[in-house]
C-alpha cells in the first residue's frame, strides 16, 4: 500500500512538474504573439516581487509547525497532524490570494484565452516553486511532506483556473476555490503520509 501511494504522488509529481515548467513558456509565447508583452513584462516583475513578499508572509507558519513537531515527538500523533494541517491553511490562504489575483488580472487585461490560462498558471506557480526548492530538507518524511506541499499548490491553482474559466468568477470565487481545494488536499496529503510511513519522522 505504501509503495502505491508513493509512486501514484511520484507519478502526479511528475505530471504537474511538466505542465508547470511549460505554461510559463507557453503563455509568454501566446502573449508575444498577441502583442501583450507589457502584461508578460509586468508579470515577470509580479513574479519576482511576489517571491520576496511571500518568502516574509510565510514566517508565521513557525507558529504551527515547532508545536506540530513538539507533539510529534511526544507521542500526540493526532493533535501533531491537527497542527500541521492548520500550518497548511495559512499557508492555502496566502497562496489563494496571490493565484487568485493573478489569474483574474491576467484574464481581464489580455484577449487571448490560452495565452491568459497558461501565463497565469505559470506566473501563480513560479514563486511558490522557487521559495520551496529553496527549503532545507532534512529526512525523507520532510521531502515527501514538501513534495506534497508542491503538488497541493498546483492541484489546487489548476481546480482554481478551471473553475474561473467556467463560471467567469470573481476575485473572492477564485480565491475561495483555490483555499478550499488546497485545504482539503492538504488533509488528504497529510493522511496518505501516515499511511505510507507508518512511523512518522521530524
Amino acid at each position: 500500500m505504501a509503495k502505491f501511494i508513493l509512486a501514484l504522488i511520484g507519478l502526479c509529481v511528475f505530471l504537474f512538474s511538466v505542465l508547470a515548467s511549460l505554461a510559463g513558456v507557453i503563455g509568454g509565447v501566446l502573449l508575444l504573439i498577441a502583442g501583450d508583452w507589457l502584461l508578460l513584462v509586468f508579470l515577470i516583475l509580479e513574479a519576482v516581487i511576489a517571491t520576496f513578499a511571500i518568502s516574509i508572509l510565510i514566517l508565521p507558519v513557525a507558529i504551527f509547525i515547532r508545536p506540530a513537531n513538539s507533539l510529534q515527538k511526544i507521542g500526540y500523533h493526532f493533535f501533531a497532524k491537527v497542527t500541521d494541517w492548520m500550518a497548511s491553511l495559512y499557508l492555502g490562504l496566502l497562496f489563494a490570494i496571490w493565484s487568485a489575483y493573478i489569474f483574474t488580472f491576467v484574464m481581464e487585461y489580455t484577449e487571448t484565452f490560452w495565452g491568459g490560462v497558461f501565463a497565469s498558471f505559470g506566473t501563480a506557480i513560479a514563486p511558490i516553486a522557487f521559495i520551496s526548492s529553496k527549503e532545507f530538507v532534512g529526512t525523507k518524511f520532510a521531502s515527501f511532506k514538501q513534495t506534497l506541499f508542491m503538488l497541493n499548490a498546483k492541484i489546487a491553482l489548476l481546480i482554481m483556473i478551471v473553475q474561473g474559466v467556467l463560471d467567469d468568477g470573481s476575485f473572492f470565487e477564485a480565491g475561495a476555490f483555490y483555499f478550499i481545494a488546497y485545504a482539503v488536499l492538504s488533509a488528504l496529503g497529510i493522511l496518505m503520509l501516515s499511511m505510507a510511513f507508518k512511523v512518522p519522522q521530524v
